[in-house]
Parts: structure tokens; sequence; C-alpha cells
């Protein structure tokens, strides 16, 4: 298992996707931040005439600071596409190149291989998430101000962050081993946190319509899912039953995309 951990993580330094998406993070996260520095300035430059909406207390302007965007860093379709990306060329490129089929042939099982791929590449997906928060920390303090409450509680929900982060990569890594082709397993990977909101979203809908209870939760099936979850705890003071739920909702996802994989490989053809 070691001679296989050092093998991928060999790999993972040397892999250009991971760069180029780190590269490619980076600037989106400080354009975003640039954008909403330069909106805030131009509204400014009217005389204040929209300071009491927007910029003011509980305004859509309010409150912007470095810990804001350290806390929301993880939110949003660009990370998911970024995993989508550098996890299926990661995953893919073994199939198709052959790498696999050469190490299984060396008396390595299929699990341990999957095993050591998944630890790498979940070490990866952390380290990514982790600079993707620093970089929304330092933009965001350089544009506005540092901001407060940087606490032990601030620390567990970027830790449970990192748990939907590891999930989203362990749904990759499957599709990586389904598909073994980069073409079907990235465009699934973009696809899927796309769509599967949404058909939550007509399920929850669909509940609500059917029903004859009129107190029926509007998110009944959404509150399950690692996007709704991410964006309740993409926030400063998040309550700790949120979190608590958040954490275990991810470990399930986590869990559940590793079987599923691990049966996977099993039946693979290398």
């Amino acid at each position: 298992m070691r001679q296989l951990l050092a093998f991928e993580y060999r790999k993972l330094v040397r892999s250009k996707a991971l760069y180029i998406c780190l590269i490619v993070m980076a600037v989106l996260s400080v354009a975003g931040v640039i954008i909403t520095r330069s909106t805030m300035n131009m509204l400014n430059s009217f005389g204040g005439m929209y300071d009491d909406d927007l910029m003011g207390a509980g305004g859509f302007f309010s409150g912007y600071s470095g810990m804001r965007y350290l806390v929301s860093s993880c939110k949003g379709t660009n990370m998911t596409i970024f995993f989508a990306i550098f996890v299926t060329i990661f995953i893919c490129a073994d199939f198709t190149e052959g790498t696999i089929k050469n190490i299984v042939a060396r008396g390595f099982s299929r699990e341990k291989v999957f095993f050591a791929k998944s630890i790498v590449i979940c070490s990866g997906s952390v380290v990514f998430s982790i600079l993707s928060m620093l970089v929304g920390f330092i933009a965001g303090t350089i544009a506005f101000e540092a901001g407060s409450g940087f606490d032990g509680g601030v620390v567990v929900t970027l830790l449970v962050q990192l748990l939907a982060m590891i999930a989203y990569t362990m749904m990759n890594v499957l599709l990586g081993v389904l598909f073994g082709k980069l073409g079907g397993a990235l465009t699934l990977g973009i696809i899927i946190p796309l769509v599967y909101p949404l058909l939550i979203q007509l399920l929850d809908l669909l509940i609500v319509v059917l029903s004859k209870n009129y107190d029926v939760r509007s998110d009944f099936f959404s509150r399950f899912t690692v996007g709704t979850n991410i964006d309740k705890i993409s926030e400063l003071d998040v309550p700790g039953n949120d979190l608590l739920i958040a954490a275990v909702i991810f470990a399930v996802y986590i869990l559940f995309f590793t079987l599923l994989g691990v049966l996977a490989i099993r039946k693979k053809e290398v």
C-alpha cells in the first residue's frame, strides 16, 4: 500500500490539470471580489443614493470581508466543476493508458488500487479547497477588511466544508472508475451537481402540492443533499446543529460513493 500511495502522490504532484485548475480558481475568486468591490464603488459614486438599500445593515452589499469570503469559498458551481475536471483526468488517465492493468498485474488488489487513488485524490482536493479558502480570505481582506469572528466555530465550519469537498471528490472518483474514459466521466461530473439539485427541488415542490399537510417542509428532500448543506454552512455563525447534520450527511455520501467505487472496480475490465 505504501508503494501505491507513493506512486499516486508523485502522479498528483506532476498533474498539470491540478495546477491549471488552481490557477483558474484563484483568478475567478479574485475576479469575483474585484467585481463586487467595483460595483460598490460605482454605487457610492452616485452620491450615496443607494446606501440605505444596499450598503446598510442587512443590505445586499453589507458585511463583505475576508472572513465572509473565507467561509463561502467552497460554495457554488465553480468548485464542483474544478473537482470534476482534475479528479476525472487523474482517474481516467490510468485506465486509458493501461496503468491500472500493469499495477494489478504486479499483484496489487483492485481494492488497494482504488483506496490508494481515493486517499491521494482526496488529500489533493483538501489542499485545493484550503487554497481556495485562503485566496478568498486574502482577496476579500484586501478589497474590504479582514472582518471578525474567527473562532473555534469557524474552524469546525471549515472542516465540515472539507467533508463536502471530499464527498464531491468521491463522486467523481466513482464516475471515473465506472466510465474509464474522460468524456463520459467529466460530462456527468459537471452535469450531476447542476441538474441533481433541480430534480430534488421539483420533488420537493411535488410533495408540497400533493400533501394535504400544509406544514410539510418545502425542502423535504433537498435538505439531504450536499449542495443544500454546503450552502447552509457557508456563512459565519452557523448553528452547531446545522454543522452536525451537514457533517453526518457528507459522511454518508462519502461512504456511499466509496462502497459503490469498490464494487465498480471489482467488476471493471482493466
